[in-house]
């Protein structure tokens, strides 16, 4: 009976033992939750154009495979504008970003812009991690550019804006320009509208309604870009430059850096 009792426990332990071996074989042999990781240094703040710039990432992941290393850009362009009106003394002055078309729950669109193979030589053991070094090429054509009234017609300046400046350049003088202010450029000096349709784009308490902002908007397109600006203006055309570093390791699992910038000059 003693011999029985302990073959008995002896067999339960070693199943229990074999149950959790199994276990964790199991859990080991399932790609899901092989995480990697990436670091990208930081850059620096400005650089300027057709020059490089160091970057330095550091990469590991468990089971020490990957399949893709690769560098993704987005550049925003950045645009700053001071613009004296031709008509009334009133200046507009605004910064419009690239990112400003993007929706509230929109992800911006990363380029694809470099793939690198993967160098187990690079392994760093101090740094516990891979480390890769290489030189980003600044492209000439992203030199910050600043245009003025005398160095630029008012012609070619137009051309320069975005169609997001233009619907804000718009939309910016219907809001703040004042009744008298409208009625001078709408009514007074281009005729696109009459005094009784000026009127009409305000309510009882003299405040521009949603359709009466619509209209001045609409009236102030028929009078164009050029004839609204006035013969002083500054545009200040720059491109900030955002780059992340992406790795899939082996089980196709996909870790992206933290973003890295650098304004252009």
């Amino acid at each position: 009976m003693k011999n029985f009792l302990t073959l008995s426990i002896f067999s339960t332990a070693l199943f229990l033992c074999s149950c959790e071996k199994n276990d964790i074989i199991a859990d080991v042999s399932d790609p899901q939750g092989f995480t990697s990781n990436v670091f990208f240094s930081p850059l620096t703040p400005v650089a300027f154009a057709d020059t490089e710039v160091e970057c330095e990432i550091e990469y590991w992941s468990l089971g020490d495979e990957f399949q893709e290393l690769s560098l993704l850009q987005r550049v925003i362009a950045l645009e700053e504008y001071e613009v004296q009106l031709t008509d009334v003394d009133y200046v507009y002055i605004a910064e419009i970003s690239s990112d400003d078309a993007l929706g509230e729950d929109e992800d911006p669109v990363r380029d694809e812009v470099r793939t690198f193979q993967h160098d187990f030589t690079n392994w760093v053991p101090d740094k516990t991690a891979y480390v890769l070094k290489f030189d980003y090429y600044v492209e000439p054509s992203l030199a910050k550019a600043i245009l003025t009234e005398d160095n630029t017609a008012i012609s070619d300046l137009t051309q320069e804006m975005s169609e997001l400046a233009v619907a804000d350049f718009y939309d910016d003088l219907s809001r703040n320009l004042d009744k008298s202010e409208l009625q001078i450029i709408l009514v007074d000096v281009h005729a696109v509208a009459t005094q009784n349709e000026l009127n009409g784009y305000y309510d009882a308490a003299d405040n521009l309604t949603s359709d009466g902002r619509s209209s001045v908007i609409s009236k102030l397109q028929q009078i164009g870009l050029n004839t609204l600006i006035g013969a002083e203006y500054e545009l200040e055309k720059s491109n900030l430059v955002v780059l992340n570093f992406q790795i899939i390791n082996g089980y196709d699992e996909e870790s992206i850096s933290t973003s890295r910038s650098f304004n252009v000059n």
